[in-house]
């Protein structure tokens, strides 16, 4: 008999069975009442709603927001949650990790637990050489899902050998060939999707299309700016919109479940982070969904979620390199443009239907 709690169907399949009734507890910031579109809240949600649609589970909720809003809430919860639940997921960063994961070994050493981490982010192997139990924590869990073969590698270096390669994910529609969008006149659509903050590298956005649109005097390239503006940097992004061109402009924050019917219509996504950790972003699995091909700095792991058939990278932190790509490519967009096609067919590593099928395999 197999040792597989669940059998998982997608969408298109009738139902989804498991074996017995199971209680499961997922930790990670939901957000509370609040509408947080950031990529730890996201992915947590995900998770949330998949199990959601399994049959025979029942999901407990933990939701680390209330540690600054109402952490009696959080405490109560945690704890009903730990004990009634043998399965426990838990997605966290780094101030989740420090307040929670002494709980979890706890709970997995002493009474038994099933702890299944899913890693936030690509920087975890900073944390392990900075904080000296965790490691023993981790090596207590079940199984550390990282999001990048990097990460995993590091994880084994340091003597976590439990650190496996689980891609981030979403549940999105993708576009069929036939509503690809392949525009070549000029001005050329580009957009960000991402929290606006200095440090996903806005302001290297702005740059470079500013710069080329001078360069040949006329509108090259627009730039539409989508994301909630992080709440410790509204006054910088005020004093940057003051000085816009016409042909940039803030469009406000989108729910990702709207994301592709919002990004199919642009030319490229432009994604120059200046985070030098990052993981699978959720924004390139919206893009690579809305058949939008990428282009992004070259981050630590930039090599396995682009390539040369879905994007363009350059020099990581480097605004000016960025400006040569755009100029190379307003030389030849029809090239450019088929990438497009590639990005639909990408985005099923990113689906669901082939995550949490793996998530379930491993939970036994």
């Amino acid at each position: 008999m197999s040792s597989v709690l669940f059998e998982y169907k997608t969408p298109s399949e009738k139902g989804m069975i498991m074996k017995g009734k199971k209680r499961i507890a997922i930790i990670g910031h939901f957000g509370g009442k609040e509408n947080f579109l950031d990529g730890q809240t996201i992915k947590t949600k995900v998770f949330y709603d998949e199990f959601k649609r399994i049959d025979g589970v029942q999901i407990k909720k933990v939701d680390t927001y209330y540690k600054n809003h109402n952490s009696i809430k959080l405490i109560w919860d945690f704890f009903r949650a730990t004990l009634t639940c043998k399965y426990v997921i838990v997605l966290v960063a780094e101030n989740g990790m420090k307040t929670l994961f002494p709980l979890l070994y706890f709970c997995s050493r002493y009474l038994k637990k099933r702890i299944y981490h899913s890693v936030i982010g690509a920087s975890l192997a900073q944390r392990v050489v900075t904080y000296k139990n965790f490691k023993k924590y981790l090596n207590s869990f079940c199984v550390n899902w990282c999001e990048t073969i990097g990460l995993v590698k590091k994880l084994h270096e340091l003597g976590v050998p439990n650190a496996e390669l689980l891609y981030n994910c979403k549940r999105l529609i993708p576009i069929s060939e036939n509503e690809i969008v392949e525009v070549c006149e000029k001005p050329h659509r580009l957009c960000t999707f991402s929290r606006v903050m200095c440090e996903k590298g806005i302001e290297d956005a702005i740059y470079a299309v500013k710069s080329i649109n001078d360069k040949y005097a006329e509108t090259v390239y627009t730039l539409d700016i989508y994301g909630q503006i992080d709440p410790e940097q509204t006054e910088w992004f005020e004093k940057l919109q003051q000085i816009f061109p016409s042909y940039i402009q803030y469009r406000g924050a989108i729910s990702y479940d709207k994301s592709v019917d919002v990004l199919k219509d642009y030319f490229a996504l432009l994604f120059p982070t200046r985070y030098w950790t990052e993981g699978v972003p959720g924004t390139i699995i919206d893009a690579y969904a809305a058949g939008l091909p990428v282009i992004a700095s070259k981050w630590e792991n930039f090599d396995n979620i682009i390539d040369k058939e879905t994007g363009v990278g350059y020099d990581f932190n480097c605004p000016e390199s960025l400006v040569c790509v755009l100029n190379d490519i307003q030389c030849n967009p029809k090239e450019f443009l088929e990438k497009k096609v590639n990005c639909i067919e990408r985005y099923q590593e990113f689906s669901p239907d082939t995550i949490i099928k793996r998530v379930l395999q491993k939970i036994k």
